[in-house]
């Protein structure tokens, strides 16, 4: 503010004079001294700390100025209320849209500041902004973080979890607050100190930017935990099967084949899952294609293991029962030496009926 009423002072030609003494207020204002005299320039909080009075009739002309939504600064010279300087506080473009996003969104959007309290509604209502905290102190705008974080965690809902609190900023009074909070986002266009104690800066100077912010960090987390339950699901279901504790029941056991394959599609369908981030349209039809590839050809090497295996246990049934029918192939000389030896048997049978006849 103090560059803008600078500023306005030179397009006017004004003619700037040096103090010969001056001191900053913080969340108060200025003070100092010019031929002599003593000039206060800053808000209410000012005036109240230096007992400045303030009659009736400029007190409605600030009033009226808040209520469009500009910051009213008093000028006091020598204990005496002599003008008042107004700055307009313009707002970001797209603010209306990047909070109406967050909205969407189902985050409450509330909005931390120095100024008085009329001020901050009347910009507040022009974005739709929830809520207001006015005439925060910088070095309390920390301290209402943390009571805001408090809040939330004495209002825990049913299922255990508290709301997280985010601050946006870019000024370095803002900094202490973007420390305090669960989530500190910088904008781009901002102090240092500011970039420094956030968590999340912005390069560009684009409220919008928010909300994708947002959206991308809730997709990165889905992402994470999908890709620990499909890696940790293979293993689960996998590792039983393969050490055989379906084969009692069914007679299942798992391939190596497809056990290696099944390793090599989780591997496969991790790193395409967390491609998605980067452009979820751009690879989504791309992973669907290869799962269905992968699951093809698991399914046509599975046919294939299965028909293997079904036809070597058909040949061994067969065989087994060609061996049960069918007694093995003798040596020829053993099969001479039994010939011989049932026709010596035959021929002593005959020798002893012809007998048994002649002795008859």
């Amino acid at each position: 503010m103090a560059e803008v009423i600078v500023k306005y002072a030179e397009d006017k030609k004004i003619e700037l004079i040096k103090p010969t003494k001056f001191n900053a207020v913080a969340g108060h204002g200025v003070e100092g001294m010019i031929d002599n005299k003593e000039i206060f320039l800053g808000n209410r909080k000012l005036m109240e700390r230096e007992k400045i009075a303030i009659d009736k009739e400029t007190e409605n002309k600030i009033q009226t100025l808040e209520n469009e939504g500009k910051t009213v600064m008093i000028l006091a010279i020598d204990k005496e209320a002599a003008g008042l300087i107004a700055v307009a506080d313009t707002l970001k473009e797209h603010s209306e849209e990047a909070v109406a996003e967050l909205h969407r969104m189902g985050i409450k959007v509330m909005m931390i500041t120095g100024d008085n309290e009329r001020t901050a509604k009347a910009i507040a209502k022009q974005v739709g902004i929830d809520e207001v905290l006015a005439e925060v102190l910088p070095e309390d705008k920390a301290v209402k973080i943390k009571e805001l974080q408090i809040d939330q965690i004495e209002r825990v809902d049913l299922r255990g979890r508290g709301n997280i609190v985010a601050m946006v900023g870019d000024g370095i009074n803002d900094a202490p607050a973007l420390a305090q909070a669960d989530i500190g986002v910088a904008i781009g266009s901002g102090t240092d100190v500011a970039m420094e104690a956030a968590d999340v800066t912005l390069i560009a100077d684009d409220l919008r930017k928010v909300s994708p912010a947002i959206k991308l960090s809730r997709a990165t987390m889905r992402t994470i935990r999908g890709n620990l339950f499909w890696a940790f699901i293979y293993n689960i279901l996998g590792i039983p099967v393969a050490a055989g504790i379906l084969y009692p029941f069914f007679g299942i056991l798992l391939n190596p084949m497809i056990a290696s394959a099944t390793m090599a599609f989780s591997s496969l369908f991790v790193v395409l899952n967390s491609l998605r981030l980067k452009s979820v349209q751009k690879y989504l039809r791309l992973e669907i294609l290869l799962i269905l590839v992968i699951l093809g050809g698991l399914a046509f090497s599975a046919a294939r293991v299965i028909n293997r295996e079904s036809n070597s246990q058909t040949q061994q049934i067969i065989t087994k029962a060609q061996a049960k029918v069918v007694p093995e192939e003798v040596p020829i000389s053993f099969r001479h030496e039994i010939y011989r030896q049932r026709l010596s048997k035959f021929s002593h049978r005959r020798q002893d009926a012809n007998e048994h006849r002649r002795n008859e």
